[in-house]
Order: structure tokens, then sequence, then C-alpha cells
């Protein structure tokens, strides 16, 4: 006979209603096939007792299935841990970022000088004003763009072991209390399996 899956009650009658007209087939079959008397197959209403007794004992087992769920968006939200992680982002490229800003206000500022220059500014000092600030432009795209990219480097690599903490606290949790399943999210799912709560405690413990 086959196996079920995960049916609901109704589902499930169907399943073994089936499989008693496909029992009861396979008993005419062998009767007709058998001498008299010789061979006798289950009857269907043995058959169809069997199904229902096993269709009865599987809730009894599924409860015994412990699951539990995280809310992943709500911890990244307001756990402590991600708010430890960008205080110690912001304090390493503190001194990157002030220099971009230093750069970016000299590119102001010598922008408002080349804007002053009146129409008698000899050809070779404006060129040589035009030359520095394109050279000043070029210096703060550059050390701004390394540094937006350094920093998105940081915040992935931060962000990985951020992951890893939430799924060591949630593997201790569900070690300590018998869980045989934690799923991320859910389109519904009871209070009674939110163990976002406790996975956060767990985080916000570990300094």
């Amino acid at each position: 006979m086959r196996q079920p899956g995960l049916y609901g009650f109704t589902d499930l009658l169907s399943f073994y209603y089936r499989e008693w007209r496909e029992l009861s087939e396979m008993n005419v079959m062998v009767l007709e096939r058998c001498p008299a008397g010789r061979c006798s197959g289950l009857s269907s209403l043995t058959v169809l007792l069997c199904c229902l007794l096993t269709l009865f004992a599987l809730p009894a087992a599924a409860q015994q299935i412990k699951i539990g769920y995280i809310d992943l968006l709500r911890i990244e939200r307001e756990s402590a841990r991600p708010k430890r992680g960008a205080e110690m982002l912001k304090k390493e490229f503190s001194a990157r970022e002030q220099a971009v800003r230093d750069l970016q206000d000299k590119v102001q500022a010598m922008k408002s000088e080349l804007e002053k220059l009146g129409p008698n500014t000899p050809a070779a000092q404006l060129e040589k004003r035009r030359g520095a600030f394109a050279q000043l432009v070029q210096n703060f795209e550059q050390s701004r763009r390394t540094f937006m990219e350094d920093v998105d480097r940081r915040r992935a690599e931060e962000r990985g072991k951020f992951l890893e903490e939430v799924r060591a606290a949630v593997k201790k949790i569900a070690e300590a209390q018998k869980f045989d399943l934690v799923l991320e999210q859910g389109v519904y799912a009871s209070r009674s399996f939110d163990i976002t709560d406790q996975v956060m405690k767990t985080l916000d413990a570990a300094k």
C-alpha cells in the first residue's frame, strides 16, 4: 500500500477509499483465479476497518513533531546585535568618511573660485585652475567610489556573521527544547510556534 503524505482529513479519507477500492479489486481477482473453497481474501469490510484505524492513528503521531519559526526581518529590525554591528562599522569608517567629505568640500570651494574668475583672467592661469579642479574631482570620485565599495563589502561580511549567529542561536534553542524543525518566516503561524523573542534574547546576551 502507498504511504500518504501530509493530507487534510478529507484528503486522507479519499486516499484510504482509493486504497480500499484497489485492494477490493485485487481480492476479487484472487478469488476468481483460485479453486472454490481453497483460498479466501480479506473482506472489503476488514480492509476498510484497517485503513480507518491507520487514519485515526496518524494525528497522534503527527502531534509528536515539534515545529517552531523565526521572523528574521523582525530580528534584524529589533535585535541589538545588528545595531552593534552598525556602530562598529561606523567607527571603522569614520576617518575615511570624513576624508571623503573634506575632498567634497574642496571640490565645492574650488568650483566656486572658478566661477568667480572674470573674463580678464589670463588663459594660462584659467587652464591651470581648470586642470587642478579636474584632478581634484577625479580624486574625489575615486575616493568616494572606493569608500562605498569597502563599506558595502564590510556590511555584507557583518551580515554574514550575523546570520551565522542567528543559526547558532536557533540551533541552541532547538536542541535544548527538542524542536524537530524551525522555519524562517511563514504565511501564517500561531504565536505558540514563534521563537523569535528567544532567538533575540540569545543574540543580545552574546556580547
